[in-house]
This record gives structure tokens, sequence and C-alpha cells, in this order.
């Protein structure tokens, strides 16, 4: 007795030891993967906007940036995400933003994790489940844009229709003023809004073929249909009304041809790879599982199942919406199926291998969080630099203009927009930036596009507006077409930029007397800002 009770209390112990360690890898890989940041082109952006909002106390309607966009509307339906963005900036710097995405990766992560354990009741389950998730999360999260906080929202959607689906019909009260704050930070709670509507409708008439009757009784009608009502009500809680639904039922059927992340996802890609493998695990798991499927949850699945094949951006929601609502399967088909269920327990204890989760616990937290802290070959810690692309972004023609403090109009590439307004801006006014339809008309936004890629009427972005100067990326059509423009000069180039100026303005003499500023000039070794 004494020897069994000696053995059971050794086991118990590597038990404990057994689920930190599991806690501990994946902490340290989650966190190893979310903290590595690369500079978006609209970052730059998002902090300016946060901040004129956060200085002034309102969202403005109207663009001080651009010399183009005179006469049309600003709809901003990013504006309470880029509060949140300068407000972290101004408190605490690169490190504030950086450690705000980790935050909202990992408690996503943490959602379905808590998740998986309730539906599977097994820890050592619920972790490799947890891995169907970490390749398409890290793609969404290397960057910091109002869109993770789509991620989160999205995530809490579906456990919330999850929870519904369990009787807990009155958790659909959470909606309303989550998509509140969601429709102010980010057009992607329309994603939300459509699964909720998918959900409710699919409820909605499998009720009614169930029961015979043309209509649902009226207190069904309040428990279901009224909170999904009210999540719809709820976003047009935002400055712009019904005008922000009618801008982005527009802007959704525009064609971005120009911008990869709203092409359909490539399969023969390491991106298709990470949606083609859950796909099929998870799907496999819907088919074969001998638990209860529930025909409302499964359409939603197979919905934003066929998301990534219209715009590659939606991989992430796909990984999200797999692990919560085929999680439980794919483990109940795996525990039935696997061969491992051949072998004896005594032969094959799952607790014969926790002594080694003892070194890999001390591995993860003494080698992968070390290596998060100092990831670059510089040694320089990502929670306090966000990578520039090497290459990338105009940086030394940028600081040339700056240092000669010049205010004109600036014809430049969709790209570097806000790069420029956010070192230049207003003084000096770009032609174009990421913002795209939410201040440009369509005509001004194709002619831009010509311009940068020489096509037709190329010129006409110079010949119809006052454009005062041209940065254009090195060798391409545009830098190569006004080299032979009359009337135009070049006043900088490099491998990365070329930087003209109208031969009759007077910036040219500005620009040619401002000194070459010392830093690199394709932002090698720089960190954003």
């Amino acid at each position: 007795m004494e020897r069994a009770a000696k053995q059971l209390k050794k086991i118990n112990y590597l038990r404990r030891w057994g689920k930190a360690g599991l806690a501990l890898i994946l902490l340290a890989l989650f966190t190893f993967l979310y903290t590595q940041t690369i500079a978006d082109p609209d970052l730059w952006g998002h902090l300016r906007f946060g901040r004129d909002i956060w200085e002034s106390g309102q969202v403005s309607k109207q663009d001080p940036y651009s010399y183009l966009s005179a006469g049309q509307e600003w709809i901003n339906h990013e504006w309470l995400a880029e509060v949140l963005f300068w407000g972290t900036f101004a408190l605490a710097g690169t490190k504030g933003l950086v450690l705000l995405k980790l935050a909202v990766g990992l408690l996503t992560t943490m959602l379905l994790y808590i998740h998986l354990r309730r539906r599977v009741g097994a820890l050592g389950a619920a972790f490799p489940l947890l891995l169907l998730t970490p390749l398409p999360l890290w793609r969404f999260l290397v960057t910091i844009r109002p869109q993770i906080l789509t991620l989160l929202c999205f995530t809490l959607v579906l456990l919330i229709l999850q929870r519904a689906e369990q009787g807990g019909l009155r958790n659909l009260w959470l909606l309303p003023p989550l998509f509140a704050a969601w429709a102010n930070c980010h057009g992607g709670f329309l994603a939300g809004l459509g699964v909720l509507i998918l959900w409710a409708g699919v409820r909605v008439v499998l009720g009614m073929a169930r029961r015979g009757e043309v209509a649902l009784r009226l207190p069904e009608v309040l428990t279901l249909v009224g909170p999904v009502a009210a999540s719809a009500g709820a976003t047009l809680l935002n400055p712009y009304g019904p005008g922000l639904w009618a801008f982005l039922l527009r802007t959704a059927t525009v064609s971005r041809e120009e911008i990869t992340e709203w092409q359909p996802l490539v399969l023969l890609s390491s991106a298709g790879l990470s949606y083609l493998v859950p796909l099929g695990i998870t799907a496999a798991g819907l088919l074969y599982s001998q638990r209860e499927r529930r025909p409302a949850l499964v359409a939603v699945y197979a919905c934003v199942a066929l998301l990534p094949l219209l715009a590659a951006r939606h991989l992430a929601l796909f990984a999200v919406s797999a692990t919560i609502l085929s999680g439980e399967h794919v483990y109940d088909l795996w525990r039935r199926q696997s061969p491992l269920k051949s072998i004896t327990q005594r032969a094959f204890s799952p607790w014969h291998f926790l002594p080694w989760l003892v070194p890999l616990s001390v591995y993860g937290v003494g080698v992968l969080v070390p290596l998060t802290l100092l990831r670059s070959s510089e040694i320089r810690s990502p929670l306090s630099c966000i990578q520039l692309p090497q290459a990338y972004y105009p940086v030394r023609a940028v600081a040339l203009l700056r240092a000669a403090t010049p205010a004109g109009n600036l014809a430049t590439d969709f790209d570097w927009g806000e790069y420029v307004l956010w070192h230049l801006g207003p003084q000096v006014k770009v032609s174009m930036d990421g913002r795209r339809e939410t201040v440009y008309s369509d005509e001004v936004y194709a002619q831009n596009l010509r311009f940068v890629r020489g096509e037709g009427n190329w010129d006409a972005l110079l010949t119809t507006y006052p454009t005062d100067m041209a940065l254009v990326r090195a060798d391409g059509p545009a830098d190569n077409l006004l080299r032979l423009k009359p009337g135009w000069d070049l006043v900088y180039e490099d491998s990365v930029s070329a930087l003209f100026v109208r031969e009759d303005s007077p910036l040219r003499e500005q620009l040619q007397a401002a000194s070459l500023p010392e830093i690199p000039y394709d932002g090698r070794g720089l960190c954003f800002p």
C-alpha cells in the first residue's frame, strides 16, 4: 500500500509538471510567433489619424492630407482602433503597440484553449488541437492593424454562438455592445454580422420545419431574432450612421487587384497549406465524428471555410472558426480511430512521457523566451523595434524632404502615402495613400494607378492637378517616364526611390540646397516610425 501511494504521488507530481510544461511550451511558442512585427504601410496613417482625433476631440469628415480629396467625404471606419493605437503609442511607444498586438493574440489563443478544454475534457487533447491555429494567426498578427481587433471580436462571436447552441441563448445579448464597438474599429464587423445572421437564419428555418409552423412563437423570436436585430442596429452607432453601411457595402465589391491579401488564397503556397491542412482535418472531424453536429454551426463553418478562397486575408478567421466549431469533433475522431488504441495502456502509458516535459518546459522558458527578446541579428528586442522591410520605404528621400521643410503637393505610390504623411503632413499633401475609397473618388484612384504604372494618360495626375513633386519607385514606369518628361527635374535618387520636382517650382532650390541626411537609404537597421 505504501509503495502504491508513493507511486500515485509520483504520478500526480509528474502530471502537474506535465501540465505546467505543456503550458509553458505553448506560451513560449505563441509569444515567440506573435512578437515578430513588421511595419505595415498603413501603420503610420493609423497613428497620425488617431493623434488628430485624440487632440481635436472629434472625428474629422474632411481630409487635410491629400490635395486630391477636395469635396470627398472621409469615412474613417477605423477611428476607434486608431485612437486606441495612438493612445498606446503615446503612453508606451513602440513597445506598447507590440504588447497590444501580443495581448490580442494571446487572449484569442487563450479563449480558444479554454473552449477546447471544456469541449474535449482532456488537457492533453486541447493542446494539440490548439496547434491548428498558429501559422494562420501568425500571418495575421505579423503587422499591427485594426484587423487584429476583428480577430478577437470574431472569436468572441463564435464562442457566444457556441454557448447559445448549448442552451445559453441569453448570451446573445452580449453581442449588441460588442458590435457597437466593433463597427467603429474595423469594417470586419460585416463578417461577424453575416455569420450571426446565417446562424440565426438556419436556426429559424429548422425551428419552423420541426414544428410545422409558419412562424415561430413570440418568446422564441425575442430570444433569438431580438439580439440579432439589436446587434445590427448597434452598428449604426457610429459617426456616419447608415452611411457607414452604404460605404462598406459599396467598398466590399470594389476590385483590389493591386493588393495581394484581397486576392484569392494561392493553394500551392505555404499560406495555402496552412489552409488546406486544417481544412482537411476539421472537415474529416465533422464528417466522421459521433458527437452531435449542430446544423447552424456547420453552416457557419462551411461559409467561413470558403472565405479564404475569396480573399487571403480571411485565413485567420477560418483558423479560429475551424478550431471552435470542429475541434471537439476532430478529437472524437482521433480518439476512436487512432492507431495507438491497439497498444495496451500498460505498454503505452502517457505518463511515461511526463518526465520529458520537465526539460522541455525548461527549454521553453530558457531558450524560446530569450529568443523572443533577442530576435534580430543586431540583438534588438522585437518589443522595442517594429522592423522596416529592407528597401521597401523611401527612407532617405523622405528625410531629405523633411530637411528641406517644403510645403507642397507630392504625387506618390499607394504604399508610401501614409509613410509620407506621418513624416511630412499636413504641410506636404499626398496624391494617394492606403485609405483608398474611404477618401478618394474612383476617378482619382484610377488616375494615380495609371501614373504609377505608366499606363495610358499616365501624366494626367501631373497636368490636371497642382502637383509640385513626385516620389516614385526607382526604375519603375513612372521613374522612366518622368526622366523623359519636359519641365521635371530629378533632384534625388537611390535604388529604392527617385524624387522629381517641377523645374519652375521654388521647391526645387530648397531641395537642392538641403543637406542629404546620413541615414540608410533603404531603411537597413531602422525601426518604426
